[in-house]
């Protein structure tokens, strides 16, 4: 699951976000000019992450010593549709086996 680092500064230096990112599971870090990403291989890793480091944002407006902005990468919200999909999915199937069940 992939998270969105934006509002970075030119010289924004990967170890740095690497040791805030990495506290939360493993993670691979990508650096463009300007923006990164933080990618988790667990959707529960970046959960967690997505949620301290916004109220570390809201509290003192710094990740690793940069001003910047958080929001989650389009892989995560596809991955996040994906997943809600196959739960409903999965219920409407045991609803429906349910009602067969009772109609027997």
């Amino acid at each position: 699951m992939s998270i969105y680092i934006g509002s970075l500064p030119p010289y924004a230096e990967e170890a740095k976000l690497v040791d805030v990112f990495q506290k939360y599971g493993r993670v691979e870090i990508r650096v463009c000019e300007g923006f990164a990403f933080a990618d988790y291989r667990e959707q529960r890793e970046a959960d967690d992450a997505m949620f301290d480091l916004e109220a570390m944002l809201k509290k003192d407006g710094l990740i690793a010593g940069y001003n910047c902005t958080l929001a989650w990468g389009k892989r995560s919200i596809i991955a996040k549709y994906v997943e809600e999909l196959a739960a409903k999915k999965k219920k409407e199937a045991e609803k429906k086996e349910r009602r067969m069940r009772e109609d027997e």
